[in-house]
């Protein structure tokens, strides 16, 4: 008899997003990081630094932005540094 064969799939480290509109500055700080998308990059860089004026100074934009920008792209900051994009 023959084993079968073991397969390891790596993680996947971006999940899918749903399309949304994305403003003139969300784009241009896309196409500054590689063409990630805005909502991944503030994820990781509230998760990096906790808290949302870090993540405001990081892209160079207003906290209030970063604010709008979550509520646009249903971004969910929590108590802790962790930020939460939902899908749904």
């Amino acid at each position: 008899m023959t084993k079968a064969k073991r397969i390891e799939y790596a993680p996947i480290d971006d999940p899918v997003l749903p399309d949304v509109r994305k403003t003139a500055q969300m784009l241009e700080i896309e196409a500054e990081h590689g063409g990630r998308d805005i909502r991944l990059i503030i994820r990781d860089l509230y998760n990096e630094h906790g808290s949302q004026r870090d993540v405001a100074e990081a892209l160079g934009v207003e906290q209030s932005t970063i604010t709008v920008w979550a509520y646009r792209l249903g971004i969910r900051f929590t108590s802790q540094p962790i930020a939460v994009i939902n899908t749904l």
